[in-house]
């Protein structure tokens, strides 16, 4: 069966809004009462029983500001007033008793000799904590409570009013001051000099190689008279195990050379890569810093070889192998070094 709907009257409705307002009757109990909805009650009160008169919400809400803006007026007339009461104050005639200017203030007499005693207190703390502060200048309001004797919400008061704080000590993080190249003995021993036999000049770079979204890094050592690749490493970042591994190569497969060049790269200067050289009897040479010309030799070398490789992926390691490797060198003439 089809629900019948009940139909509320005008005037019944004007009656249990009126309760609702007036007399403040719930709202469960009149619909109730009446054998209607809550929900139907609240829609009355949300629309208001006409276009014309706002709803009840509405009526609250500009009851709640009205009360607010009542509040504001009050407080600027009370200040007003008391400017007004003080600045008559101030300007009372020498013939006028403060009897008289009491009675025309509306105000006691007594009011006219009251000095507040506050800002006296006040003064006086601010003058101890700045006092204790010079001794102790980490100490909070806390701590400055504990020290005077007073009460901490008194000692945050003032604090707050003269903009006293405390003196935060945090801890500088170290600086790091990079070595100066000046000040390391990295001299260049094949400027200008060219081998005359194999095996004396030893030259070394790495490179990257793209692969499968990545980079590959390459490094090498090449002998500088014949031009012949002596030693290489792979790796899947530049660091010192890779120049490392690349010159154990070398030392495996050839004899030693005497002077092993190289850039100033960080990889090269570490201190485990120049003992390895050391340690050996190779005597170290690095480039003038800023003369990147100066480490030519495998720049041009590694720039126009034509680099081979099969890669085998595994999937037990992170890593891919590089198998096989070989560098044809490009031949160029006036360089004097390539």
């Amino acid at each position: 069966m089809p629900k019948t709907r009940h139909v509320v009257r005008p005037h019944v409705k004007e009656q249990i809004l009126k309760r609702l307002k007036e007399e403040g009757v719930p709202v469960a109990k009149l619909a109730e009462e009446h054998g209607i909805s809550i929900k139907t009650v609240y829609g009355w009160l949300s629309r208001g029983m006409t276009n014309k008169e706002p709803s009840l919400l509405a009526y609250a809400r500009f009851k709640k500001e009205n009360q607010a803006l009542k509040e504001l007026v009050g407080n600027l007339t009370l200040m007003l007033e008391a400017e007004k009461k003080r600045s008559l104050a101030e300007a009372r005639p020498p013939t006028m008793s403060k009897l008289q200017l009491a009675r025309k203030l509306g105000a006691a007499r007594s009011t006219l000799y009251y000095q507040s005693r506050l800002d006296v207190k006040d003064e006086q703390l601010r003058q101890a904590m700045l006092a204790v502060l010079h001794l102790h200048p980490s100490y909070g309001y806390r701590r400055l409570a504990l020290h005077l004797h007073v009460n901490k919400k008194r000692t945050l008061r003032v604090m707050q009013r003269y903009g006293i704080k405390p003196y935060r000590r945090r801890g500088k993080k170290p600086k790091y001051v990079k070595p100066s190249m000046a000040d390391m003995n990295l001299p260049n021993l094949v400027v200008g000099y060219f081998p005359n036999t194999p095996g004396d000049v030893w030259v070394s770079d790495f490179t990257y190689l793209p692969y499968d979204g990545r980079f590959i890094y390459v490094a090498t050592v090449m002998d500088l008279y014949s031009r012949e690749i002596v030693g290489w490493a792979v790796s899947g970042k530049h660091d010192t195990a890779l120049v490392a591994a690349a010159l154990y190569d070398a030392l495996e497969h050839c004899p030693h050379p005497r002077v092993l060049h190289s850039d100033r790269g960080s990889e090269y200067l570490s201190q485990a890569y120049m003992e390895l050289a050391t340690n050996c009897g190779i005597a170290m040479s690095y480039r003038t810093k800023a003369s990147p010309w100066e480490n030519g030799y495998r720049r041009a070398s590694l720039a126009g070889s034509r680099l081979t490789w099969v890669i085998l992926a595994d999937s037990r390691q992170s890593a891919s192998l590089l198998r096989r490797f070989t560098c044809n060198s490009i031949s160029t003439t006036g360089t004097g070094y390539i």
